[in-house]
């Protein structure tokens, strides 16, 4: 009868050949989050004063009020001042350019939008309210609700134009007669205001 004999394997060798085989399996890791665009000179422009434009309604359907001032402009000029920013709140809409006559902000083309920022600012941010959706529908004998809003946030820096974009979109859902109806009247505030936190919160701190 043959007698079979093992070897123990050196341990560098055990310890790797475990490796090679959870390696696959291992973990994702999570990569940093990047805006649309943000110029690579952005860090050298220094700014510290953004003037903030009141938002620009861009909706095809505009049948839903919202409160533009207080839950999307002045959420994102809260989110400025945390990041240690200087905000400048102006209520223009109207641009005059001498080749081409008055402007309106909310038609402005990226490359007219380098006018924009007035003398005693660094850089611009423009909000656009690009949708906001809510509808109701049954299931059975339950109603259910949900909504979905989404944002464009553009920053302008002087003599530069466009320097960072980006796009931030939020929902909420609900079911049920009672849980649908707390959707619509208390949710959805919230989650518009939840939007316009997330729309700038990428951009970097002083």
């Amino acid at each position: 009868m043959d007698i079979i004999t093992y070897k123990k394997l050196p341990q560098h060798i055990v310890v790797l050949s475990i490796l090679v085989i959870i390696a696959p399996l291992g973990c994702t890791i999570p990569q940093p989050y990047l805006p649309v665009y943000q110029s690579q000179h952005l860090k050298e422009l220094n700014i510290q004063k953004i003037t903030l434009f009141p938002v620009i309604d861009k909706r095809s359907d505009r049948s839903i009020e919202v409160d533009m001032n207080q839950h999307i402009r002045n959420v994102a000029r809260n989110v400025f001042l945390q990041k240690g920013y200087q905000v400048l709140l102006s209520e223009q809409v109207n641009f005059f350019e001498p080749t081409k006559g008055s402007l309106d902000l909310g038609e402005m083309t990226d490359s007219e939008l380098g006018s924009v920022v007035p003398e005693e600012a660094d850089a611009a941010a423009i909000i656009y309210l690009e949708d906001l959706r809510s509808d109701w529908g049954l299931k059975v004998v339950f109603a259910t609700y949900k909504f979905q809003i989404h944002l464009v946030g553009k920053i302008i820096a002087k003599n530069k134009g466009i320097v960072w974009q980006d796009k931030a979109t939020e929902g909420r859902h609900g079911g049920g007669v009672l849980e649908a109806a707390l959707v619509e009247s208390m949710a959805m505030p919230d989650g518009i205001i939840v939007g316009a936190e997330k729309l700038f919160s990428p951009f970097p701190a002083r």
